[in-house]
């Protein structure tokens, strides 16, 4: 499992674009350009899509039982897009990981 730290949903978006500038690719994290899409993951329960819905500007507080789907994507005109989801839930610690992908990445060409 990997280990995260709990913060409100809204937070969750500037984490994910903070690693992205980190290695260099904010630019085509969750979109390119004037195609960028807002949200960076969503609750899950009954219905595929639910609140808490993790964009930037969300000001729900995470809570401990609550479940998450987190899907990144990262888009590179010409060539495609790359996106991964993960599940988590929220415990009194952090979060845990549902889903078991560890991810490695090749570049060729």
């Amino acid at each position: 499992m990997l280990p995260c730290l709990v913060v409100p949903a809204g937070e969750l978006f500037g984490e994910g674009e903070r690693i992205a500038g980190s290695q260099r690719l904010a630019h085509h994290f969750m979109g390119y350009g004037s195609g960028k899409t807002s949200f960076v993951g969503h609750g899950v329960g009954l219905e595929l899509d639910e609140i808490p819905v993790l964009t930037r500007d969300a000001k729900v507080c995470l809570k401990p039982g609550m479940v998450l789907a987190v899907e990144p994507k990262f888009t590179f005109p010409g060539l495609g897009v790359v996106g991964v989801e993960d599940n988590f839930v929220v415990t009194e610690s952090g979060c845990e990981q549902l889903t078991g992908a560890l991810y490695t990445i090749e570049v060729s060409g």
